[in-house]
């Protein structure tokens, strides 16, 4: 009896992960559209260079996503592999990145206008979001 290395998977889950990818995409884009995206057209306030870097960070490791979802679904499994090591790398700059934008987040007393309490309370979230 031969053992065969890898699963496989059928036509219909390979559509679904893409669709699942696309549409995490999207729910990012439309969530950071107003105050990222498309800020210039709500004419949000300026953001800080480390708000630009956590942005460029996020906004890789989405894609990185979507692409990793796909390369599977074109059944290139050997670059899905490959382009693994830049998700390593990335996710220790989500990690490195979310932490310090949270912190000086809080350091500047930012915080969503419906949290009741101090923003030093409110770090509890992005860095617990960053932790899972």
């Amino acid at each position: 009896m031969v053992a065969e290395s890898g699963v496989h998977r059928s036509g219909t889950d390979r559509i679904f992960y893409t669709i699942v990818a696309v549409v995490a995409a999207l729910v990012a884009f439309a969530g950071f559209a107003h105050t990222y995206y498309l800020k210039g057209l709500f004419g949000t306030p300026a953001l800080s260079g480390l708000v630009h870097v956590h942005a460029i960070v996020m906004t890789a490791w989405v894609a990185l996503f979507l692409v990793q979802a796909r390369l599977i679904a074109v059944r290139r499994a050997d670059l899905h592999r490959r382009l693994g090591v830049v998700g390593a790398a990335l996710a220790v700059l989500v990690v490195v990145v979310g932490t310090a934008t949270s912190i000086e987040a809080a350091r500047r007393g930012l915080m969503p206008a419906s949290f009741g309490g101090a923003a030093l309370e409110f770090l509890v979230i992005p860095l617990g979001a960053v932790v899972v």
